[in-house]
């Protein structure tokens, strides 16, 4: 086995929070496209809070995490537990 058990789990973990982002993530995007006139380079220019051009990590994980915290009743405590995690490097 390549990865120990502990590392496999977080593995696996990490992969179902990339999924689950990318399902809210798409249902947002669908969701703005019918409400609102919707413009994608609006949105990288509100995700890039430091506003030199790229999207880190650091952005990204400060927004994932406020979202996170936004709807935490609904989000699985895996995926809060994982998005603490993930902001803790």
């Amino acid at each position: 086995m390549p990865f120990e058990k502990a590392t496999m789990s977080k593995y696996l973990l990490m992969w179902d929070l990339i999924v689950q982002n990318e399902k809210a993530i798409e249902s947002i995007r669908q969701k703005m496209q019918k409400k609102y006139i919707f413009d994608n380079k609006t949105a990288f220019d509100l995700c890039d809070t430091n506003k030199d051009g790229h999207i880190t990590i650091s952005e990204v994980t400060k927004i994932h995490f406020n979202f996170m915290c936004s709807c935490a009743n609904s989000c699985s405590n895996k995926t809060v537990m994982l998005a603490a995690m993930i902001s803790s490097y």
